[in-house]
């Protein structure tokens, strides 16, 4: 960690802890979110993940905390502990608890509210990385689960596309025979997700391995050097962007 982005971890996770459980205004709640915000923000620095995850479970204390508030708070605990897979390097039992709790605060999240899709999006990731990480078995179970969050959440909003882009992903690396995969599927649903952002990295690279996937090598060629030569948009994290185009050009090498 640098000096500067460690003093900032502190400083942030201090003014956010000291909101303690007495009573706080709707504003000062509302810094308390943007600051932990931030932080995740630029998560790829050493610290500032763990610093958003210390500031934000000490809110869940707060005397007066409204329903609206807990909600917020839920999902982006929840949303926090699915990084810790790129963003730390804890090792396997460490990164499980993790998951494991990140399920727990999207579950307490819906709970709240049940159409709130942001909790049902993030439970649905813990749960797919927690069952990668346990491995294959675990992972077949978690499949239809993923999949009928990810149904629910496009029924809520036709337009949160990641619902779309986690579709795709499952239908293409799921076994045929035995679960539910399905390369027509795959394609349909990354189709969609690019119908709403035609350059997220992540989308991009989705469609070439589908399409690698089924035959169509000049097309995967061709999404691939399109990723290499974005350029990360103001709204996008830009390490994400960057880890994308890493992982595009590693696929192209095997064409080269």
């Amino acid at each position: 960690m640098s000096v500067k982005s460690g003093i900032l971890a502190g400083i942030v996770t201090i003014s956010l802890m000291g909101v303690g459980v007495s009573s706080t205004s709707a504003t000062e709640m509302t810094d308390a979110l943007q600051v932990s915000d931030q932080l995740f923000e630029q998560r790829e620095i050493t610290g500032n993940l763990a610093a958003s995850i210390a500031g934000l479970s000490p809110l869940l204390e707060v005397e007066n905390i409204s329903t609206a508030e807990t909600y917020a708070v839920l999902w982006r605990l929840s949303q926090r502990y699915s990084a810790v897979n790129r963003y730390t390097d804890w090792d396997k039992q460490k990164r499980l608890a993790a998951f494991k709790k990140g399920i727990e605060y999207g579950q307490k999240a819906q709970e709240l509210k049940p159409n709130g899709v942001e909790g049902i999006y993030w439970m649905a990731i813990n749960l797919g990385r927690e069952a990668e990480l346990k491995g294959i078995l675990k992972s077949l179970s978690s499949v239809k689960p993923i999949r009928r969050n990810m149904e629910k959440i496009i029924s809520i909003d036709p337009n949160f596309h990641r619902a779309y882009f986690v579709l795709a992903r499952l239908y293409r690396k799921a076994p045929k025979v035995i679960s539910i995969g399905d390369m027509n599927k795959a394609e349909l649903f990354i189709r969609e997700a690019l119908s709403r952002d035609g350059q997220d990295t992540y989308y991009l690279v989705e469609l070439a391995k589908i399409k690698q996937k089924r035959g169509d090598i000049s097309t995967a060629i061709k999404t691939l050097e399109e990723v290499i030569q974005l350029m990360p948009r103001q709204n996008d994290h830009t390490p994400t962007v960057k880890h994308n185009q890493k992982e595009a050009q590693t696929l192209l090498n095997q064409y080269r």
